[in-house]
């Protein structure tokens, strides 16, 4: 009795392990191995220029050319990256229902947030994955740019008609600089300042160290004016000539704050008037606002 029964075990043991076996191999033989995925990053805008911020609705979707998705994602905004949009995709080694495949080309697609999706807003030649766990940065915008100058057309248009009322010579000319406050007309754009209004640009409004016995005493203090929808950051140097090309610098967004940040979201509702909080790294420093 004893015999039959460790037998009887030992038939159903080699079943179960037979059957573990068969399943794996149906399992490896039907799928693909999955990979790391492949992350895209960027800005997206509307059809003004203005980067979307968390106040809007958007959402931005990747299709394989054969119409699945395959993620997508509302905007986001984080104080340690430049950009308002993260999307990871995810690889396999061959291809595999809801995988995108290494050197294979994507679509982009927004949802406004108000019952509009926009499609074909970049090149399939340039939505390509690459290697698995890499990443690649796009920005796009809702707008058409048919001369393809990189300003929208929409924009153009308004500030053509601007330039009309004002008896400014035309056409507008993303190169020149309007009004003649050192600004070319795109870093006005860029920037999200009038380029026909001389003192909107963008400037530093005060700048100085922290008054001794207040909080934060120690610090040094920027302050300026943001435009709707744009990104911030500091750039430090020991000397003049190569601030431009300084790293970023991390600074608090409150006097008493423990924690840094290296980059500064405006609202993308209105403009407003901000200050930053740096922690002098040396006796010299030259500090740069710069626009992302």
């Amino acid at each position: 009795m004893q015999a039959r029964l460790t037998n009887r075990w030992h038939g159903c043991a080699r079943a179960a392990l037979l059957l573990v076996l068969i399943s794996a191999a149906t399992r490896a033989a039907g799928q693909a191995g999955a990979l790391p995925p492949y992350t895209f990053v960027g800005k997206v805008s509307n059809d003004s220029g203005i980067p979307y911020g968390t106040n809007s609705s958007v959402e931005i979707r990747v299709k394989n050319l054969g119409g699945r998705l395959l993620a997508k994602t509302a905007i986001r905004l984080s104080t340690a990256s430049p950009y308002n949009y993260r999307l990871a995709v995810p690889l396999a080694s061959a291809s595999a229902t809801g995988y995108a495949t290494p050197g294979e080309s994507l679509l982009f697609e927004v949802y406004d947030g108000a019952g509009t999706t926009y499609s074909s807003l970049v090149p399939p030649g340039q939505a390509v994955v690459g290697a698995p766990g890499g990443i690649s940065i796009i920005n796009f915008s809702l707008s058409v740019d048919a001369n393809a100058n990189g300003i929208p057309d929409q924009y153009e248009n308004y500030i053509a008609y601007l330039m009309a009322l004002q008896g400014l010579a035309g056409p507008y000319d993303p190169d020149a600089d309007s009004d003649s406050d050192g600004f070319s007309n795109r870093a006005e754009f860029l920037a999200g300042t009038h380029p026909l209004n001389p003192a909107d640009r963008l400037m530093i409004a005060s700048a100085g160290a922290r008054a001794s016995g207040m909080s934060g005493d120690g610090l040094f203090a920027i302050s300026f004016v943001t435009a709707a929808g744009r990104t911030y950051s500091i750039r430090a140097a020991t000397d003049l000539t190569s601030v431009a090309d300084g790293n970023r610098e991390p600074f608090r967004p409150t006097p008493d704050s423990a924690a840094t940040q290296t980059y500064l979201h405006a609202s993308d509702l209105a403009a407003g008037i901000v200050t930053v909080y740096l922690v002098p790294q040396g006796a010299t420093r030259f500090y740069q606002v710069v626009v992302e």
